[in-house]
Order: C-alpha cells, then sequence, then structure tokens
C-alpha cells in the first residue's frame, strides 16, 4: 500500500473458496499453503485439512484488523509543497518526512505489532524549528482505528531572516518584539519555553490571512495575527498585550473609527486552534489588551473585526461590568443571530 492514492474498501465474502498452491516442504512432513491474492484484513479464515477422502484437521484465524492511517501535505504560504520537512506525532517515537509533493503519511507499511493506534494525537510540523527557514506549527488529530484520514493541508509559515529573535523573560514590563510593532507586559508573570527553560529567544512577525495555520472560530475571524517562535511557549500569570495596527496602503486610513472595543484572537491553550482570547482597545492606532488575556500560549496574537452593535458590551466587560463568560455568550448570540430582511409593504 501506498501513501497517495490509497482507498479503504471494504468486500464481504462469506464462506468463499481462497484460490492458492501447495508445496510439500522438504522432508515430506509439511505442506504450504500459498494464497493467490493477499487475505483481506480483520477477514475470519477456515482451514480445512483433507488427505484423500479424511478430515485431517480444522482450525479457524483471523487476520489483523486495519490499521490506522494517517496522511496529509504541507505546503507554503504560497500553496507550494515543501519537501524535507520533519513531521512527528508528539510522545511517540513516530516521524516522517515529507517527498518532494509535501506529502507525509504514518501507518503505512507498519507491522502488526507496531501499528499505529486510534486516538488524539499531538501533530508537529517542522518540529523544533528544524528547518530554521520555517516556524513549527503544531495541530491536534483524532484518528479512527482502522481507518484512513487525509488531514487538510498544513500552511507552514517562512520566518522573516530579517527579524532578529529577542531575549524574553518573565518578570520583565515592556518587552519589544517585531520592530516595537508588538510589545508584551510579563511584569507579573513567568515563562516556561518547550525546553523547559524560563528564558530563550523569541522570533515575531506578523501574518496576513491567507499565511494563518490554524483553523479559526467562526464568530471570530482574524484579519492578521503574529505568530511567536518557538511555538508553545507557555505563560503563567497576568499579562498584557500592546499591538501597533498594521498599515494597508501606507496608512490607517481603514481605522474609520478612531477608537473602539475589538476582539483579540490567540491560540487555544491546547494549540490546536485561533480562538477569542481578550478584548483590545484600539486607540491612536494602537491595540491594546483589556483585562485578561485567556490564553496560557505566548504564540500567536491578531485582531477579528466585529459588528459595531457590540460595542455596548465590550465596553461593559471593559468596566468589569460582565464577565468574560457573559460577553462570550453575547458575541455568540449576536453572531448567530438570523438575518431578517425588510420588505416594503
Amino acid at each position: 500500500m501506498h501513501a497517495k492514492g490509497a482507498q479503504l474498501l471494504e468486500v464481504s465474502r462469506s464462506n468463499s473458496t481462497v484460490a492458492g498452491n501447495v508445496a510439500v516442504l522438504p522432508g515430506q512432513r509439511s505442506v504450504a499453503f500459498y494464497p493467490a491474492s493477499d487475505l483481506a484484513y480483520n477477514a475470519e479464515v477456515f482451514v480445512d485439512v483433507e488427505y484423500g477422502d479424511q478430515m485431517v484437521s480444522r482450525t479457524t484465524y483471523r487476520t489483523r484488523a486495519l490499521p490506522t492511517l494517517l496522511g496529509g501535505t504541507v505546503m507554503d504560504s504560497l500553496g507550494q509543497a515543501l519537501a524535507g520537512i520533519d513531521v512527528q506525532l508528539a510522545d511517540t517515537s513516530r516521524h516522517a518526512i515529507t517527498d518532494r509533493d509535501g506529502v507525509y503519511s504514518f501507518g503505512f507499511g507498519d507491522r502488526a505489532d507496531n501499528a499505529l493506534r486510534g486516538g488524539r494525537y499531538r501533530l508537529l510540523v517542522n518540529p523544533n524549528q528544524k528547518d530554521k527557514r520555517y516556524s513549527t506549527v503544531e495541530r491536534w488529530v483524532n484518528l479512527q482505528e482502522g481507518r484512513l484520514q487525509q488531514e487538510r493541508s498544513v500552511n507552514l509559515p517562512a520566518l522573516n531572516d530579517a527579524v532578529p529573535y529577542r531575549l524574553v523573560s518573565g518578570g520583565k514590563a515592556d518587552i519589544s518584539l517585531a520592530d516595537g510593532e508588538l510589545r508584551l507586559d510579563l511584569a507579573n508573570a513567568t515563562l516556561t519555553f518547550p525546553d523547559g527553560a524560563r528564558s530563550g529567544g523569541v522570533h515575531a512577525q506578523l501574518l496576513q490571512f491567507h499565511e494563518l495555520s490554524k483553523p479559526y472560530a467562526p464568530h471570530a475571524v482574524p484579519l492578521w495575527v503574529y505568530n511567536l517562535q518557538p511555538s508553545g511557549i507557555e505563560v503563567d500569570g497576568d499579562y498584557g498585550v500592546r499591538i501597533t495596527m498594521p498599515q494597508l496602503n501606507g496608512s490607517h486610513d481603514y481605522l474609520v473609527i478612531k477608537r473602539f472595543y475589538a476582539l483579540m484572537v490567540g491560540s487555544s491553550d491546547d494549540g490546536s486552534a485561533l480562538v477569542p482570547v481578550a478584548v483590545g482597545l484600539v486607540e491612536n492606532n494602537q491595540l491594546v489588551s483589556v483585562g485578561q488575556i485567556h490564553t496560557k500560549r505566548l504564540e500567536q496574537f491578531g485582531f477579528a473585526m466585529l459588528p459595531f452593535a457590540l460595542q455596548p458590551p465590550f465596553e461593559a466587560y471593559a468596566k468589569g461590568e460582565i464577565s468574560w463568560d457573559a460577553l462570550q455568550s453575547i458575541v455568540l448570540s449576536e453572531m448567530n443571530r438570523p438575518v431578517v430582511e425588510e420588505t416594503t409593504p
């Protein structure tokens, strides 16, 4: 079986005779049967051995279960296949290298005693930035036992080598990243890097919508995000984020309203998606987090524009009059409200 083009076919052949050939082995005491084609997975095989008119033995056995298979592709931000990228299933010894078509696969050709099991796995693409030209992307996949799952393509953002890494650690009130476009207040927070260190080099750069590698909540579509590498930095404690709003065609004229509240988007705690994480105040072309940031991963931070009708509950949250959960409920209710078209009688 090969990763590309594999297709699962379910076939039932009840008590069908298996064609094949018999060979007498040296010593004239053993006989081998060679089936003309491979037996099916998860099949119950009945074996009747006859000599002349006598039934010598009757046995049955079951072939190995269907393997659990995973396949996918890795692309760059322009949709071009990336070859030679390491892909790992975290907390296992399994890894694969993408071929010239950007394809990776797991489970194909495995021995029965080393078969991939169904379950939830953390997929790491370019772990620990083995290829320094690209980011690390983390994704969770749920594998169904005995099935082939084709994972959606992974978009692997390229790192801008003109942007330097900055030494980052907790306990500092003003940390500048991305040439000052992204600033962190970690005065009351501590960091844990993927290698267990409390400080380390951090690279931050702006990603446009088409470069995003994680799924996002339908009610909070980010226009852009700042992507921090290495992936998986954990933050403990309260912290703040300040972002200079990116320019569009060389200006901030697209910010027609000069002061408003917006939804800040960031990585979920398990790294699986981009989700709402905070409220931000946009003023003087700056996006500043208001109140607590609801993610423990210092990984991605972005901006989502919501209907202006949501400004009152956002302001109420900023004043401490409603909780984060209450605000989330109001946002979901408003975004899921059916559109009613007015007609003239």
